[in-house]
C-alpha cells in the first residue's frame, strides 16, 4: 500500500478539485467535507484492524475486499447518507466513490520496489474475481508494516517523503488554480 500520507493527499486533491469554481456550481468549502474525503481515501485500510481483530494478523486480508470497486460503491452510499454536500447528492456520492477508489488504485501501483517490478496487487473485482490483480509497474514503494519496529524505520520515512514530492505539485497547482479562479468571479 502507499502510505497514509499519499492516500490523504489524494483525498485533499479531490477536495481541492471539487471546490474549484468553473461554469457550474462548486461544492461549498468546509473542513468537515475535506476531513471526510481524506478519511474516505484511507478507509480501505480498515482491513488492517479487521485482520488484527479477527485473525490476529493485520496483514492477513489487506488488499482484499476493502480495496474493491464494490466496497468503494457501498462506502460512498453510506458516506453520502452521513454527510451530503452541495451542490447535489450525486456530486457527494461520486466524490466519496472516487476518494475510496483512489486508495485501491494507488495500492494497485504499490510494490516492494519502484520501477518495472510487479506490484503487490489488489482484489479490485472482488467478489466476482477474488485474486489480486497486479500492475507490471510500481510507482509507490509500500511501507513495511509487519511490526511496529518495521513501521518506524527510515525506509518508511523516505517512502512518505517520496509521496509528498509526487503529490505536493498537484496539490499546490490545484490551490493556485482555485485561488486564481475565485479572484476572477
Amino acid at each position: 500500500m502507499a502510505s497514509p500520507v499519499g492516500h490523504s493527499l489524494a483525498g485533499v486533491s479531490l477536495y481541492l478539485f471539487l471546490t474549484r469554481k468553473t461554469d457550474g456550481p462548486a461544492i461549498r468549502a468546509d473542513w468537515k467535507t475535506a476531513a471526510l474525503l481524506v478519511a474516505a481515501a484511507n478507509l480501505p485500510d480498515i482491513d488492517f484492524l479487521i485482520g488484527y481483530a479477527v485473525y490476529g494478523d493485520p496483514n492477513r486480508i489487506h488488499g482484499g475486499w476493502t480495496h474493491a470497486g464494490l466496497f468503494a460503491a457501498a462506502a460512498a452510499w453510506v458516506l453520502t447518507r452521513l454527510h451530503r454536500f452541495q451542490p447535489s447528492v450525486g456530486t457527494a456520492g461520486w466524490a466519496y466513490f472516487f476518494a475510496v477508489a483512489s486508495h485501491g488504485i494507488m495500492d494497485f501501483f504499490t510494490g516492494p520496489t519502484i520501477g518495472l517490478y510487479p506490484s503487490y496487487g489488489v482484489a479490485f473485482l472482488w467478489p466476482f474475481h477474488g485474486e489480486k490483480l497486479k500492475s507490471p509497474v510500481t510507482f509507490f514503494q509500500g511501507p513495511r508494516h509487519r511490526s511496529l519496529d518495521q513501521l518506524l524505520t527510515v525506509d518508511n520515512l523516505w517512502g512518505m517523503m517520496y509521496e509528498l514530492l509526487l503529490w505536493i505539485p498537484l496539490v499546490w497547482g490545484l490551490i493556485i488554480f482555485l485561488r486564481k479562479n475565485r479572484r476572477t468571479e
